[in-house]
């Protein structure tokens, strides 16, 4: 999917994750207010855990990679209770020792989306894609904690207002990671082919991209069976991006020029089978 869509699918589930977690907690779980911590912690564990498994497993879903989606659902979910317990509690705490500061709160929600959006790096195996998440997700969690703690304050119905604070918390968190994606994205591959995945966008934050048919790649170029299911790699080398085509049998083009290795440009035109893909390079512009 393109960066931009991605933004919205993003901010989309996180929105169902932060419902099905104030769903979860007030209408089945019922959790007990009698130990103060105890309920922070459930509370954090259960909105983190919903919000992060959705929002990782997204992009999974939406391309239908049954491996991606419990990727997803693993490290969101993991990472999220793990982040959703220590942001918020530690949030709590600070909240409770400093004389009752909104901004602790605020702090521990912070904590919270870092902890979901350092994920997405486990997730996609990339360094780059870590530090944008955590970036993103931080954002979030600042945009989305505020909400909630100001819904909570000035809203007269508690359960209402619950509801529609982890709802923003999940939009927000998000959106704001797929936000940071776009903004700090320095180098791309767009499919610009006609066909069902034309304007796709494929982000080349790894070491090593693998552009191949097979679905668990870093570039899946589907629907094509001239395409090997290892083709090619993108490297990032000294002198920068660097295009190898690893299957002889079948020539790859670039700007019309058939080649076995070659240093991209910005706005070169790989030519694998059916597919015709842009690479993009913000250095370079």
């Amino acid at each position: 999917m393109s960066f931009s869509l991605r933004a919205l699918y993003y901010s989309l589930v996180g929105g169902w994750g932060g419902f099905l977690a104030w769903l979860f907690l007030d209408c089945f779980l019922h959790a007990s207010a009698d130990n103060h911590y105890a309920y922070v912690l459930i509370n954090g564990a259960v909105v983190g855990a919903f919000i992060g498994a959705l929002v990782l497993s997204c992009e999974g879903m939406v391309e239908r990679r049954a491996t991606a989606i419990l990727q997803g659902l693993f490290f969101g979910g993991f990472c999220g209770l793990l982040g959703g317990m220590t942001g918020v509690f530690a949030g709590e705490f600070l909240f409770q020792t400093f004389h009752r500061g909104a901004i602790w709160r605020i702090l521990g929600w912070t904590l919270f989306g870092l902890g979901i959006g350092l994920a997405d790096g486990a997730v996609t195996r990339s360094r780059i894609r870590a530090l944008q998440g955590a970036c993103g997700g931080a954002l979030g969690g600042i945009l989305g904690g505020s909400t909630f703690l100001l819904l909570n304050k000035t809203a007269g119905l508690p359960m209402t207002s619950r509801a529609i604070g982890f709802v923003l918390l999940g939009l927000f968190l998000g959106f704001c990671i797929g936000l940071v994606q776009i903004l700090l994205k320095t180098a791309w591959l767009k499919v610009i082919s006609s066909g069902p995945q034309e304007g796709k966008e494929f982000d080349l934050s790894k070491a090593v991209t693998v552009i191949g048919r097979n679905n668990g790649f870093d570039v899946r170029l589907l629907n094509d069976s001239s395409i090997n299911a290892r083709q090619a790699e993108i490297r990032q080398e000294k002198e920068g991006f660097v295009f190898y085509n690893l299957a002889t049998d079948l020539p790859v083009r670039i700007n019309n020029l058939a080649v076995q290795k070659r240093t991209l440009a910005n706005n070169d035109q790989i030519m694998i089978g059916s597919y015709t893909l842009l690479f993009r390079d913000k250095s370079q512009t």
